[in-house]
């Protein structure tokens, strides 16, 4: 959030914890799958991230597509 919209650390914190809060069992179980992928990785010698870590970062940027909307433009930003 910090990298695409321009706000600050505490509101992206409180984003991120309304994010979890509002979907707590998609997050517990999206935590599950990064752990699991990460572990799976690391027992090939981490040659598993070269294809896990790019495929998170994704899946990742979407979710937070999903969660976290468009902040609605103001009569500051139009100017």
């Amino acid at each position: 959030m910090l990298l695409d919209q321009r706000t600050n650390l505490f509101a992206a914190i409180a984003t991120s914890v309304t994010a979890v809060v509002e979907n707590f069992w998609p997050m517990t179980l999206w935590a599950g799958i990064i752990g699991i992928l990460t572990l799976i990785s690391a027992a090939t010698g981490f040659l598993g991230l070269v294809v896990v870590f790019p495929w998170l970062g994704l899946a990742s940027w979407r979710a937070y597509r999903e969660f976290v909307r468009e902040p609605v433009a103001n009569e500051e930003t139009l100017s």
